[in-house]
């Protein structure tokens, strides 16, 4: 049985842990970000949203067809696990 993930995966992977290094990981360390409730604000998350979007890693789940990467739960798995790095 051949564990390789696509190559596809793999960059997205990739992509994702430098995402959550570079942008998400700060916003959660600064509480100036956090609502009363100790979650992230909304005016940080639609700026995270933006970000994440414009670099093209939203709705990877989504079909192509409807604007996403059309990842399977294998795909989905690699990517929530670098995305599990922060909160």
């Amino acid at each position: 049985m051949d564990f390789t993930l696509p190559p596809a995966v793999e960059d997205y992977r990739a992509r994702i842990a430098a995402f959550v290094e570079r942008e998400i990981l700060p916003v959660e360390a600064d509480r100036d970000n956090h609502d009363a409730h100790g979650n992230i604000g909304e005016a940080a998350l639609a700026a995270l949203r933006a970000k994440a979007k414009a670099e093209g890693l939203w709705a990877l789940q989504v079909s192509r067809e409807w604007g996403g990467q059309g990842f399977g739960k294998v795909g989905m798995a690699v990517c929530y696990e670098e995305m599990n790095r922060s909160i």
